[in-house]
């Protein structure tokens, strides 16, 4: 199969597909709004940008719903959206979605009033996980970055996570809470959270408010990180300590280096 003069391996279509005839291939609204794999709702002044959406057809995979809301848009360019996802535009909101970005079943994609949530290219959001921008807020997702299941990302301030970024499942991340936090008498207000390039967070981990975390870094099992972390270090712990500096890592490219880096 191709999109354009790319040559997609058959597991980047997820669930184990064998046969692209698995899947349905959707161009523009009318296609998207006549489709039974989507269900879609458009608020006036809504508007939706669609190339190339690739849906499951197998019998029983309950349908993706989509939600722009008032004056609200959303971009989706050549992304592979399993069933039983939702994505939800707020009032005069945005979502990008880029170009061979796939998203797994049951994952949920949101971006309220003012806010805006960026995905970049080649991104892999996998199973039951869940993006969202509260009102205003921003969430930027680099090129070639990868999520395990069960990802849970909210973001009240900016949240910025850089190129080839790989997380692996469970992991939680988020730049302040859903009320309000008073120490010492003083309202604490939520930080952006940031990631550079090249981030390896292990299983389990926590990503907090304030949380600065240098390219090249690794996390590891179960670390909760809410401070600044230099490039290519190794963090640990509940207490997030740096147990070494200078570290390097690279992916496991045997399935899927031509997948997110191909030549040229």
């Amino acid at each position: 199969y191709r999109w354009g003069s790319n040559v997609i391996d058959g597991r980047y279509f997820g669930l184990g597909a064998s046969h692209f005839d698995d899947y349905e291939i959707l161009n523009g609204i009318d296609e998207i709004a006549g489709s039974e794999g989507i269900e879609l709702f458009m608020g006036p002044d809504a508007e939706l940008l669609a190339r190339n959406i690739v849906l499951p057809k197998r019998r029983g995979v309950a349908p993706v719903r989509i939600h722009v809301g008032v004056g609200a848009k959303l971009e989706l360019d050549h992304v592979v959206l399993e069933g039983n996802t939702s994505i939800t535009v707020g009032r005069c909101g945005s979502i990008s979605i880029g170009e061979l970005t796939s998203v797994g079943a049951s994952c949920r994609i949101g971006a309220s009033t003012h806010a805006t949530l960026t995905m970049g290219r080649r991104v892999l959001l996998s199973d039951f996980s869940t993006v969202d921008a509260a009102t205003g807020a921003k969430i930027g997702i680099g090129d070639g970055s990868t999520f395990g299941e069960h990802l849970e990302m909210y973001a009240y301030a900016p949240i910025s996570i850089g190129r080839d970024c790989m997380f692996s499942g469970y992991i939680y991340a988020e730049s302040g809470a859903g009320h309000d936090l008073v120490v010492d008498g003083r309202k604490r207000m939520p930080e952006e959270l940031r990631l550079g390039d090249h981030v390896w967070v292990g299983l389990g981990a926590t990503l907090l408010s304030g949380a600065n975390i240098g390219s090249g870094a690794m996390i590891g099992t179960r670390a909760v990180v809410n401070g600044m972390l230099g490039a290519n270090t190794l963090t640990i712990g509940a207490s997030g300590r740096v147990a070494k500096a200078g570290i390097s890592w690279d992916r496991d490219y045997s399935a899927y280096k031509e997948l997110f880096h191909p030549k040229g």
